[in-house]
């Protein structure tokens, strides 16, 4: 469940991997100890909150309400998580506010918070101090949300933790070398507010290497998704 957003090529096979999940559960784990998941809210149930909702029953979670943009996708999502479980785990809902007096977490699995999309999914003034508020989101490390999510005295996990170690496990597929996640993540918090990665859908038509040199100063990263990856002769 989940897209896959890690591909490795060994022994003449593409291996299709996926490390949102397990970045989340460690992000969560360390940097949320002990909260309260009886009920918990995720809006978003794209491909990073499918991960994500898959690695909610490890940590803890009792039951998962989400709401979508798209509530087919959301039902869908649902009734495989409750597949998975055995039991019904989760529950496809329309509007945050339906439960949100009711969870005790929540955790931001859509776009909402982004340089380029501004605002929040739920409505932060529902918010009170027993919510436990999580994001994926990492451009920037601060979002609305959690901004506001202060006032109330929620505890709160910001995207960062995720995307160190889902990086971290990406380079250990691609290295097979175990990464320095204390190091990584001591890095993330020194660094100054930086543009966010550039993606290779963005650049169609120049190979990747040119696209790696000519990406604007400032980007952090380049995404490049897997057509083009193939495009240049990856073809296992």
């Amino acid at each position: 469940m989940g897209a896959v957003n890690t591909e490795v090529f060994r022994d003449g096979r593409r291996i299709g991997h996926n490390s949102d999940g397990s970045g989340f559960y460690e992000s969560f784990r360390r940097g949320l100890p002990g909260a309260s998941l009886t009920e918990v809210l995720q809006p978003g149930a794209g491909g990073a909150g499918a991960a994500v909702a898959q690695a909610c029953p490890a940590l803890g979670v009792g039951r998962l309400y989400l709401p979508d943009a798209a509530p087919g996708r959301a039902a869908q999502l649902a009734q495989d998580l409750n597949t998975r479980a055995g039991r019904p785990f989760a529950q496809a809902i329309g509007h945050a506010a339906e439960v949100t007096r009711r969870i005790s977490g929540l955790i931001n699995a859509t776009p909402m918070g982004m340089a380029d999309h501004q605002g929040t999914a739920p409505d932060p003034a529902l918010l009170d101090p027993r919510h436990r508020v999580a994001e994926i989101v990492c451009f920037p490390l601060e979002t609305e949300l959690l901004r506001l999510a202060r006032a109330p005295g929620c505890r709160r996990l910001d995207g960062g933790g995720m995307a160190v170690f889902q990086a971290a496990r990406a380079s250990e597929l691609f290295t097979g070398r175990r990464a320095d996640r204390a190091r990584m993540l001591a890095h993330v918090a020194t660094m100054p507010p930086p543009c966010p990665p550039i993606h290779t859908v963005l650049a169609r038509g120049i190979f990747v290497d040119r696209r790696v040199a000519r990406a604007p100063i400032g980007f952090i990263s380049i995404e490049i998704i897997a057509p083009d990856v193939r495009s240049c002769g990856f073809t296992a």
